[in-house]
């Protein structure tokens, strides 16, 4: 299939022993789309990267090889022997220690989400004029929130709570993809859930652990009270979560919330340019991309690929997210360390303006 992330085509191809955990993360959330794709990924049964020109390194459990035709980036992806894949019972032991609870196979593609396809959709959208926004985001009634923040800051938690019982409609829990002209896209990727964010809320966590085995839940409790609560986490589609009309495909940003905790007694907002916007959160990007970088080492001699240099690459994204957030309100907020989810969702409300003369609403 033919799927379109914002201005971003993207074609899934063949199968393997690991691909329907791909397409059942990637694929059903993005709007199938005719024409010509930008991004290929072909799934093959096995791959030999010893024999291959292009291969990419530090892939986990995958081997993937990268060529490029005319404007397309292409991979051709297949699985690698990892430990414990020899071992009887493996898949259980490997859920046991996983703070995802996930089999070698799902492992696996979240080892490509992460390891292969953001860098691959960042390097090949920028041309396009769209990037990745490290944030959560959601929308209601032309209003549309982008919130960044270090882990734990209480972005997640916030949305959750806006998301299931605020009217809001889920685009993104992490990486959000917006292009220059300020629309945000509906994130590709299942939202994570930490116990943290289960915390106080019976519902969100019965909701998390509806239908999973009772391993699955066993391994919840003990990793919440043995390694504590940020130690463990399900993946969830925001369908599953929040309920299909509680989501939305794409909306214009109307503002731009920046998180962070402090040891002062009260918040302190304060408004920021986009051009400071995009200055602090290009190289988030860069961070969230990483691989990239030992790729492009590895790659980035074969001038046929004609990839952008890392440093390139954040340099692209700091243009494209300073035109994007040029078309919306950033705001920098303090928050006081001991404010909890609901009161921080409050507080995110009240530092947004109300939306005055906005045109689009959210589809």
């Amino acid at each position: 299939m033919i799927a379109s992330l914002g201005r971003l085509k993207i074609a899934f191809k063949g199968e393997n022993r690991f691909s329907r955990h791909i397409t059942g993360e990637l694929a059903a959330p993005l709007p199938a789309c005719d024409g010509e794709p930008h991004l290929v990924f072909n799934f093959a049964r096995r791959l030999d990267v010893e024999t291959s020109d292009g291969t990419v390194p530090a892939l986990r459990g995958i081997a993937a090889c990268v060529r490029r035709h005319q404007d397309k980036l292409i991979f051709d992806i297949g699985p690698r022997t990892m430990p414990p894949d020899w071992a009887p019972g493996s898949d259980m032991v490997i859920k046991a220690l996983e703070r995802n609870h996930l089999s070698l196979d799902e492992l696996r593609a979240k080892n490509f989400l992460y390891k292969l396809f953001n860098w691959s959709v960042q390097v090949r959208q920028l041309s396009l004029g769209q990037s990745f926004m490290h944030a959560s985001a959601f929308t209601k009634d032309g209003c549309t929130i982008g919130v960044l923040g270090e882990g734990g800051v209480g972005k997640t938690s916030a949305m959750l709570s806006l998301c299931r019982n605020g009217g809001w409609r889920y685009l993104s829990d992490d990486l959000a993809v917006i292009d220059e002209a300020g629309i945000v896209y509906r994130s590709p990727a299942h939202l994570q859930v930490y116990a943290y964010n289960t915390e106080g809320d019976p519902d969100l966590e019965a909701r998390v652990l509806s239908g999973r085995s009772m391993f699955d839940r066993v391994q919840w409790n003990a990793r919440r009270t043995l390694l504590g609560k940020s130690a463990v986490r399900r993946r969830m589609s925001a369908e599953a979560l929040f309920g299909s009309a509680n989501v939305a495909q794409s909306a214009p940003l109307t503002n731009l919330i920046f998180l962070q905790r402090s040891g002062n007694a009260d918040p302190i907002v304060r408004h920021i340019t986009a051009k400071e916007a995009a200055a602090h959160m290009a190289p988030i990007i860069t961070k969230e991309i990483r691989p990239y970088e030992q790729a492009y080492a590895a790659l980035g001699g074969d001038e046929l690929l004609h990839l952008e240099s890392p440093e390139g690459v954040e340099q692209q994204t700091r243009e494209i997210l300073e035109m994007a957030f040029a078309k919306a309100t950033p705001q920098l907020i303090s928050v006081p360390r001991e404010m909890r989810p609901p009161e921080l969702a409050a507080l995110i409300l009240k530092a947004v303006e109300p939306p005055k003369n906005r045109i689009g609403r959210a589809s």
